[in-house]
């Protein structure tokens, strides 16, 4: 499968690479595998989004069985970009069409998400893997699914990264080498490691069919896609009254993608990775707040981490954001904008304390958009 020969072909240091700064090191192993993960969320989102109702049922219901699928084969990675795509805000949405999707394909889809919810640093995820994805766990065992290995989610390992080198320095204030850093590091990358190998156990054909059809399915970017949502299911009056009813039976949607987490860094060693259930505490204290941040214009929503103090305004926000995403555009062409868990976008005023706006929220997502007076 596609998904495990990527994951396999990661080069680890080009995971530090690219936590730390794209532009000047494009790490072409990991943006493989990340473009991979949302090719597979927009082909989802692209199928679902058809002019017939009952075909956008019948679509979500088949992605759901196969989103099973994956879980059966522990293709965790594939499991959770069938999840982003079902979840995203222009497939949840679409409430006419979620109403006739099977009962108990909408249960099993509740299961799927509840294992990549963000509460406690994603420790359903990070149990589940180690329980079903180290080599110990499947010694002994006969059956067809223990055959094929594990694919794990990249994202967990480049999170975990991002939030070591966001609330760490290179340097000790002396001046010295900050090993503790370094050991971080390590044992993030020596956990990688003894993951692929463990994938290398996957055994599945090689599809070219399925392969063609992954890379050439039209695709439209997040905002084109809501767009369209929007006309197969326009918001009404009507709509919005049932907006609440519909939510009891089903939950709002996890972030996701590297959205939804509440950055916190492993602590743990890489002879240790059975104890990948422990979750360590936080790396950031009461004055300080790690945000993900996306750039709307980019055809790929890529985001990335910015730590925040308690003193930070809308301008150096921006500054900041332009800067992690290696954009030399003039701060002032653009505005803030602060997206809900429920998907909903607010936007900043200019001059806001920024850290206070976001400090109660458990995963702070905001994206840069154009402003009108710049577009073309």
């Amino acid at each position: 499968m596609l998904s495990q020969r990527l994951f396999q072909a990661v080069v680890p240091h080009e995971c530090l690479s690219y936590t730390r700064d794209l532009k000047l090191a494009p790490a072409p192993t990991v943006r493989a595998c990340i473009n991979h993960f949302n090719r597979i969320s927009l082909v989802v989102i692209a199928t679902v989004l058809d002019h017939c109702v009952a075909a956008r049922a019948k679509a979500i219901g088949h992605w759901i069985q196969i989103a099973q699928h994956c879980r059966t084969m522990r293709n965790f990675s594939g499991l959770r970009a069938i999840v982003a795509g079902l979840q995203s805000s222009s497939v949840y949405r679409l409430q006419q069409s979620w109403h006739i999707v099977p009962q108990d394909k909408q249960a099993m889809f509740e299961e799927l998400a509840d294992l990549f919810q963000a509460d406690s640093n994603h420790k359903t995820s990070r149990d589940l893997l180690a329980k079903e994805g180290t080599a110990k766990s499947i010694q002994g065992k006969r059956t067809p699914a223990s055959q094929h290995g594990v694919v794990p989610y990249l994202g967990t390992f480049l999170t975990d990264l991002t939030m070591v080198h966001t609330a760490h320095k290179d340097k000790t204030q002396d001046g010295l080498i900050n090993f503790y850093k370094k050991r971080q590091e390590f044992e993030i990358l020596a956990t990688l490691t003894l993951y692929q190998k463990v994938s290398a156990n996957y055994n599945l054909p090689h599809s070219p069919h399925l392969v063609r059809w992954l890379t050439s399915t039209p695709c439209l970017t997040e905002d084109e896609n809501y767009r369209r949502s929007e006309q197969l299911e326009p918001t009404t009056t009507t709509t919005s009254e049932n907006s609440s009813i519909f939510r009891r039976t089903r939950r709002s949607p996890h972030k996701t993608a590297e959205r939804n987490s509440k950055l916190i860094i492993l602590n743990r060693s890489s002879s240790e990775i059975s104890s990948l259930s422990h979750t360590p505490p936080p790396l950031v204290t009461p004055s300080t707040l790690v945000v993900r941040v996306s750039i709307s214009s980019e055809a790929n929503c890529c985001y990335k981490s910015i730590l925040l103090n308690e003193s930070e305004r809308t301008g150096s926000v921006i500054r900041s954001a332009l800067e992690k995403h290696g954009i030399t555009s003039s701060p002032s062409q653009y505005k803030l904008v602060q997206v809900s868990e429920d998907s909903r976008q607010v936007e900043i005023p200019d001059n806001v304390n920024v850290f206070y706006a976001l400090a109660s929220l458990t995963s702070p997502m905001l994206t840069l958009k154009l402003k009108e007076s710049t577009v073309q």
